[in-house]
């Protein structure tokens, strides 16, 4: 029975590429990427990326001495769970040159921070009402096909929340998603996590279509092909769930944008993609087993 779905899908797909597809459309709105709470100013690079991965509810992060300037307190069962944050600091020093001038130079030391997410801590309500913007947030609903399929693969990687991507870092073995309420429905972030999860049946531990180390430039055509098979398997898991027919037009339009960074935008990739997508949609709902 799943084959015929497949393939229903598959046709159905080829059918919206042969007749033109809109622009694809990213599902969800860009998240507040971790910042500090009082300045405002979001971290940056590897600071991004350890406070992403820690899955903390808020985007808003404080030092013990501003959450002390604030009247607050870190929650008791939270002191030892600070996060780290580095930086380098310039610093100035005074050269003496050969001709007896003095130049100013300087040299980076490496500096760090502990903080706490605001979910840690707690504020005087009066400071919480200043210093965090009001934001109107969806009702996430869960639909229970869709999360049946997410329980149904067995050694799902790690799966974190919060930024403004979503990505499988083959790496780390670990999915990151923006945060649900971020998605303009329940239905696009379920078919953007399928997406992620197929990602992740690619690893040499599972099914093994590449390995952590090898370096997959964006845009190339071995780029391209697996994210064909990604959004391919991404589609017949919303299929499987009920939910294709508000996701189908969008992951076409994905498939059409993909396409173009393969020789020629041949619609035979999407058919080849999807034999190997079907195999992924099997893996992730526990239909076959990596070695079978």
């Amino acid at each position: 029975m799943s084959n015929i779905v497949y393939q229903i899908v598959t046709d159905r797909i080829v059918k919206l590429l042969e007749s033109g597809t809109a622009p694809w459309k990213k599902a969800w709105k860009a998240s507040n990427l971790p910042m500090n709470l009082t300045t405002k100013i979001p971290y940056k690079g590897v600071n991004t990326w350890l406070l992403l991965s820690c899955g903390m509810p808020s985007p808003y992060w404080l030092t013990w001495k501003q959450v002390m300037a604030l009247g607050g307190t870190v929650k008791k069962d939270e002191a030892k769970n600070f996060q780290v944050v580095v930086f380098w600091k310039q610093l100035k020093y005074d050269k003496k040159m050969s001709d007896n001038e003095i130049e100013e130079r300087t040299f980076p030391m490496l500096r760090y921070y502990r903080v706490y997410n605001l979910s840690q801590v707690e504020l005087p309500k009066d400071k919480l009402e200043k210093l965090v913007p009001k934001v109107e947030v969806r009702e996430v609903n869960e639909i229970e096909e869709c999360e049946n399929i997410v329980k149904n693969y067995k050694d799902c990687p790690e799966v974190n929340f919060g930024g403004d991507r979503a990505y499988y870092a083959c790496l780390f073995d670990k999915i990151q998603m923006p945060l649900r309420e971020d998605f303009d429905s329940d239905e696009e972030y379920y078919s953007t996590l399928f997406h992620e999860m197929a990602h992740s049946t690619g690893a040499e531990k599972r099914l093994n279509r590449f390995k952590a180390t090898d370096s997959h430039i964006f845009g190339s055509e071995t780029y391209s092909k697996e994210e064909l098979i990604a959004e391919m398997t991404a589609s017949f898991l919303c299929a499987e769930a009920g939910i294709e027919t508000k996701t189908i037009e969008n992951s076409a339009a994905y498939l059409a944008s993909w396409l173009k960074a393969i020789k020629n935008g041949d619609k035979n990739f999407v058919i080849s993609a999807a034999s190997r997508a079907q195999r992924a949609a099997d893996y992730i709902l526990n239909r076959i087993h990596k070695d079978n």
